[in-house]
């Protein structure tokens, strides 16, 4: 090795990714860790776990890391069967064993995954089998970042803050991430962290244009702790893209699912979608560029996870920076107001949680 030579030229071998990847990147701090996330990260969701084929997945996931992407976010229970996500991924993970420690790699817990009342919810008993199945799967030590992945109101929240605790001490996870809390709960979670010397890393969030009532409580929480938000589903499931909007979605879109979870707008949203469309003909940005450089504009936001399918649906993070730049000088218009005037979804939310003491018969 010569001396002038850079140590990650000299580490890593000749079969690796092209080093210059990180020059098209673009990061953001998560919270308040010195640790940088990419602006666009990747779910593992639709990826991996038997809805691509796998050669087609691998494809889609090293040109998204040669474009820069450093941030991957996976589930218990993702894929079909729930875990087929984590155990498929992990088996490329082993091969780029010497990428990880350049990867930023979360998982959640907390929605059904087994049968009977211990399979979901935030008890210690079930978040340590979550954790470490998903480890086992992913073949890694630790993960990033762990998500407590929903409110549990049958859950006390000391319970989860020292579940969390006993966790992290055990050295499973870096970083407390935590998704979908109402929030009340949400800041009295933060808070018990806090006093446990829990290191916070993200919230998780579904924001998008089409659904804005989580930005005023996200917001909140970085201008008081510092702590950010990663949007999931920004694209509103596939619906703020051109395709939708042009009517041009392929059969394998997860609109044409047999049990779609996508949520359609309402006329008036449909006509938003239109005219912001044709405003961002004008200057050559598509409308997925536009929804997903909106949400990173906010100081607060610092990455959107998204699901590619296929090459031509991994995004430029350089782009998405020009058009924060045009967002943040207000040379373009910002829809904000206007969809937040309008009720632009038929309903909000269809992935409701069991709540145990519903679903079991359980004697208080």
């Amino acid at each position: 090795m010569h001396f002038n030579e850079t140590p990650e030229k000299y580490y890593h071998s000749k079969k690796d990714l092209n080093l210059n990847r990180y020059e098209k990147g673009v990061y953001k701090e998560i919270s308040n860790t010195s640790c940088y996330t990419s602006i666009l990260s990747i779910g593992i969701w639709r990826l991996f776990g038997g809805q691509i084929a796998r050669n087609e997945s691998e494809k889609v996931f090293y040109k998204s890391i040669e474009s820069g992407l450093n941030h991957i976010d996976c589930a218990n229970g993702y894929g079909r069967p729930p875990g087929s996500a984590e155990e498929e991924f992990g088996r490329l993970l082993k091969r780029l064993s010497y990428m990880r420690d350049e990867l930023i790699i979360s998982s959640k817990a907390g929605y059904e995954m087994l049968p009977g009342p211990n399979g979901s919810g935030s008890s210690l008993k079930h978040l340590r089998s979550q954790i470490e199945g998903s480890l086992k799967r992913l073949k890694l030590d630790y993960v990033d970042i762990f998500y407590t992945h929903r409110y549990a109101s049958d859950c006390s929240l000391e319970v989860v803050a020292d579940s969390l605790k006993y966790l992290h001490d055990k050295g499973y996870f870096l970083y407390a991430g935590i998704s979908s809390y109402p929030e009340k709960e949400l800041n009295k979670i933060i808070s018990l962290l806090i006093e446990r010397e829990i290191p916070i890393g993200p919230l998780q969030y579904n924001i998008s244009l089409m659904n804005l009532d989580y930005l005023r409580k996200c917001r909140s929480c970085y201008e008081k702790w510092g702590i950010t938000t990663i949007a999931f589903s920004p694209l509103s499931q596939g619906i703020i893209t051109s395709s939708y909007v042009k009517g041009e979605k392929d059969m394998k879109s997860r609109l044409f699912d047999e049990s779609t979870t996508v949520i359609e707008p309402t006329d008036e949203g449909k006509n938003i979608l239109n005219k912001l469309t044709n405003k961002l003909d004008t200057i050559n940005f598509s409308l997925e560029e536009y929804a997903i450089g909106w949400l990173i504009s906010k100081n607060f936001i610092c990455s959107a996870v998204y699901g590619p399918r296929i090459e031509s649906q991994i995004l430029k993070m350089k782009r998405l920076k020009e058009l924060i730049n045009l967002i943040k000088d207000e040379k373009f218009i910002d829809e904000e107001r206007e969809f937040m005037e309008l009720k632009t979804l038929k309903e909000i939310d269809k992935w409701k949680p069991r709540s145990t003491n519903q679903a079991f018969d359980i004697i208080n």
